[in-house]
């Protein structure tokens, strides 16, 4: 028998982009309510703007490769797996140049839930016998996540009165989840057989983008940002009930990395290499603002209290593995293992609850409020084994594993050139942060002579 060679290759991709705009808007138009309200309706007046979209996205690619030869056999496989998934929406509640009259409660509401759910897998096995054997895997899976989405409750240029309440109300759900895997197995054996396996596993998740941040906002923002804004701007409002200026924000980032590698070769001189590279990075960065801009005629007048509200709550996981195992066995044997793992979680966003060039009369309390909550954990492990069973044996294994973990929020309760009036002014902010990593790295080295290193790095 001569030459055996094996080859095979697999390749999975997927790809998923949203980009929705939905809007609900009353546009120079002047419109009387005299409806009073239900038990489960009170609102006479609705602007209603919502959008939910979710993304689940699977990409598996695998392949074997196997050779017999009674000389030289090789074989080589190779499995790939990429999952791109982007959404981008934008949901809008307005009121604009508009007169409402309402005999209850007036609500402009704009609500916008994203979910993207992506799983990345690849897997390759080669093996190959022969007087000299060679097999060689390799795998990589990887994954690129993104929300930027604009999410906007406005009134602007317009006169409304209630008998009841007026809420104006942006409210933003997003999540990511993310599990990306890659493994490699790699066999040879022979008078001489050597083995070697190769895998790789990488993910991004991102939501929004710190770069684009401005204090004003209705400044436009760059493409890559995350907004939930609630702005009452050069408008007049009446209510008998409370009036309130909301921005809700709940993020949750949660992903799971892991790649593993095995090479085992048996011969009178046997050689087998493992290395396997896990990393991921999880970051949230949304700008939320609640804002009454620039009143005219009598400004805000309510006869109870008036709410200038953010409130968020967000976390971000990231749980990162990789493991390599060598297994060398002949009368000469030499073995090399090395894991790697990498993860980084990061949360930076900016909270702002801002009256400015307004006039405020609230029968009790005028509040700006900030409630901002947000957890950012990382955790990376690795673990190397190299084992050379051989008089004249040479193991050597190698591990490291890095974790970096960040919660930093701007807080922004800001009232200036304005006139407050009524019961009273309270100003209440609540920053409640941590940040979380946990690192280990493990190697073995048996043979003759084993050397074997080991280090990991942690910060918060």
């Amino acid at each position: 028998a001569g030459l055996a060679a094996s080859l095979a290759g697999a390749g999975s991709g997927a790809a998923n982009q949203v980009e929705n705009r939905v809007e609900a808007k009353i546009l120079q138009a002047d419109i009387n309510s005299a409806f009073t309200g239900t038990v489960d309706n009170t609102d006479a007046i609705t602007v209603w703007a919502s959008d939910n979209t979710s993304i689940s996205s699977e990409a598996i690619g695998a392949s074997l490769a196997a050779s017999l030869s009674g000389t030289t056999a090789a074989s080589v496989a190779v499995g790939i797996s990429i999952s791109e998934n982007l959404i981008g929406n934008q949901t809008f509640a307005s009121v604009l140049d508009s007169t409402l009259v309402s005999a209850s409660d007036i609500s402009i509401r704009s609500h916008q839930s994203s979910t993207i759910e992506a799983t990345a897998i690849a897997a390759a096995l080669a093996v190959a016998g022969g007087n000299v054997g060679v097999g060689v895997s390799g795998a990589g899976a990887s994954a690129l996540n993104e929300i930027n989405n604009q999410n906007a409750a406005v009134v602007a240029g317009s006169n409304l009165s209630a008998f009841g309440n007026v809420n104006v109300t942006a409210t933003e759900v997003s999540d990511i989840d993310a599990s990306i895997s890659a493994a490699t197995i790699a066999a040879a054996g022979g008078n001489i057989g050597a083995a070697a396996g190769f895998g790789f596993a990488i993910a991004n998740n991102r939501i929004g983008d710190a770069a684009t941040y401005q204090d004003d906002p209705l400044q436009p923002r760059g493409e890559r940002s995350s907004r939930v804004i609630a702005v009452v701007n050069q408008s007049e409002i009446d209510a008998s009930g409370s009036i309130d200026v909301t921005s809700t924000n709940n993020s949750t980032v949660d992903a799971i990395v892991e790649a593993s590698s095995m090479a085992a070769a048996a011969g009178n001189i046997g050689a087998a290499g493992a290395a396997a590279g896990a990393t991921s990075t999880s970051t949230i960065e949304v700008e939320q603002t609640a804002a009454i801009l620039d009143t005219v005629g009598s400004g805000i007048e309510s006869d109870k209290a008036v709410r200038v509200r953010v409130q968020r709550d967000a976390s971000a996981t990231n749980s990162v593995g990789a493991a390599t195992l060598a297994i060398a066995a002949g009368s000469y044997a030499g073995g090399v293992s090395v894991a790697v793992s990498d993860a980084r979680t990061r949360q930076k966003n900016k909270l702002q609850s801002i009256v400015r060039g307004s006039v405020v009369n609230a029968g009790s309390w005028t509040r700006l409020e900030i409630y901002d909550t947000s957890d950012a954990t990382a955790t990376a492990q690795a673990s190397a084994v190299s084992i050379a069973a051989s008089p004249a044996g040479l193991a050597i294994a190698g591990g490291g594993a890095t974790a970096i973990s960040e919660t930093s929020s701007i807080v922004d309760a800001e009232l200036a050139v304005s006139s407050i009036t009524g019961g009273g002014l309270v100003f209440e902010t609540f920053s409640n942060g941590s940040a979380q990593t946990r690192t280990e790295a493990i190697t073995i080295s048996a043979a003759l002579i084993g050397i074997g290193a080991s280090g990991s790095t942690a910060s918060s």
